[in-house]
């Protein structure tokens, strides 16, 4: 009886069509796809929903968003009092960020990178902490066509500029100190060391 079942159950089931190791998207799971993008803001939409290929594929060949305008934007003005977020700090201060809130602060950040001289393709990196600031940095660097790194608040200063070594950042971003477990890191202190680090040779 148990293998009857089995028998009975495989036959209704079909593997889907395999490229390599991994599966091509039938048409009902495209289309799915497709409904979902439509919710999306695309500054320049698909050439091609799906192209087969290795690695999975390529999906949304030729299409072009901006993640600062899908996050914020597309909500403004009518949703600009809406909280956006909830945030609590590990000592249990809280703050709710609205829409209009982060597309202020996340203008005001862009500007100031750009004051910077930082633009498409460069890189930027995050030393920061959990905080909305990070958010914001966050969304200010995709505004600019930039791309963003984020360092882990736990990096010392040598692990920090071995990083940094490697993606050589157009700009170091973060902060005087973070909370981490009852503590709080001296975020600042690290990065400005890490610099030191480098340019002494101990790092990569």
């Amino acid at each position: 009886k148990l293998s009857s079942r089995r028998s009975r159950h495989s036959s209704r089931v079909r593997p889907p069509q395999s490229r390599g190791h991994l599966a091509v998207p039938d048409a009902e799971l495209l289309r799915r796809w497709e409904r979902a993008a439509e919710r999306i803001s695309w500054q320049r939409r698909w050439d091609a929903l799906y192209e087969p290929g290795p690695c999975g594929g390529k999906w949304f060949s030729g299409a072009m968003l901006n993640a600062a305008e899908n996050c914020v934007d597309r909500h403004m003005p009518e949703l600009s009092a809406k909280v956006a977020l909830h945030w609590e700090g590990e000592p249990g201060d809280r703050r709710s960020i609205t829409y209009g809130g982060l597309s202020a602060d996340g203008f005001a950040f862009a500007s100031a990178l750009r004051a910077l001289g930082i633009g498409r393709g460069d890189r930027v990196a995050l030393y920061m902490g959990l905080l909305p600031e990070t958010v914001v940095a966050m969304l200010a660097c995709a505004r600019l066509g930039a791309v963003h790194a984020l360092m882990a608040a736990a990096l010392p200063a040598d692990a920090l500029a071995d990083r940094l070594a490697d993606l050589r950042p157009k700009a170091l971003v973060t902060q005087d100190g973070a909370w981490r477990h009852g503590v709080i890191v001296p975020l600042k202190a690290r990065a400005d060391e890490a610099p030191e680090t480098i340019r002494g040779g101990r790092s990569p």
